[in-house]
């Protein structure tokens, strides 16, 4: 469950924990202990909404479900809502995170950049336009990024490939970076556009965690837009 103590919010679970501060949303998901395994130097899903800093309108917990809101200005005419959902299968523990944008203008332009980068890791894997698992390569665009931490512990993150205008990958000695563009498009007075990322860490050797990858992502591809009002 989250327990929010303004500005930062802490989700506990029996297999995750880590903060969130709901102030910064580009500061991404941190402290993050899954499956009992600090998952030291590694930020997930920060989210640059076009803003150096943001103005928090309200935070709240409804379910299993984090809630933040975020106002308009100026130099970013739409209003962001982000959603973290936490989620369990298998042997896998995760995070859903659901950013939506709606505008009061005719017609605004507000694309969202989401960035993970992490070090200290032993192996990372991509899977490709095939549906096949390989070894992660710069300057490829995978459907889905597959990371060991450590024996037996693996983080994926998937982006819904409806919600991606683009992707880029990126590895220097000891760190990896995984960028997606979101919701680059026209938005319309009074519409709400909304884009998916899931971010999931999987205790499993490496063939049964990408077995349990294989299925998290056709699960998440073929689900719908999930209600968030």
């Amino acid at each position: 469950m989250w327990t929010l103590e303004q500005p930062k919010a802490f989700l506990t679970t029996d297999n995750l924990q880590c903060s969130v501060d709901l102030s910064s949303p580009q500061a991404g998901i941190r402290e993050v202990t899954a499956h009992q395994h600090r998952c030291s130097e590694a930020t997930f899903s920060l989210l640059k909404m076009g803003l150096e800093s943001e103005v928090l309108i309200e935070s709240y917990q409804r379910g299993k479900d984090l809630i933040t809101s975020y106002a308009s200005n100026d130099l970013r005419p739409a209003s962001p809502q982000i959603y973290r959902r936490s989620q369990e299968y298998s042997q896998a523990i995760g995070l859903e995170t659901i950013v939506s944008l709606q505008t009061d203008l005719l017609d605004s332009r507000c694309p969202i950049h989401s960035v993970t980068e992490i070090s200290h890791y032993q192996s990372a894997m991509m899977r490709n336009s095939e549906n096949h698992w390989q070894t992660a390569e710069p300057l490829e665009t995978p459907q889905a990024l597959l990371v060991e931490f450590v024996d037996d512990l693996y983080y994926l993150e998937i982006a819904h490939p409806t919600d991606v205008t683009s992707s880029s990958y990126s590895q220097t000695p000891g760190k990896i970076q995984w960028q997606h563009t979101l919701l680059d498009l026209q938005l319309e007075k009074g519409v709400i556009r909304r884009a998916r990322l899931q971010s999931w860490w999987i205790k499993a050797a490496e063939e049964g965690a990408r077995s349990v990858a294989d299925t998290l992502i056709e699960n998440f591809i073929n689900s719908p837009p999930p209600l968030t009002t």
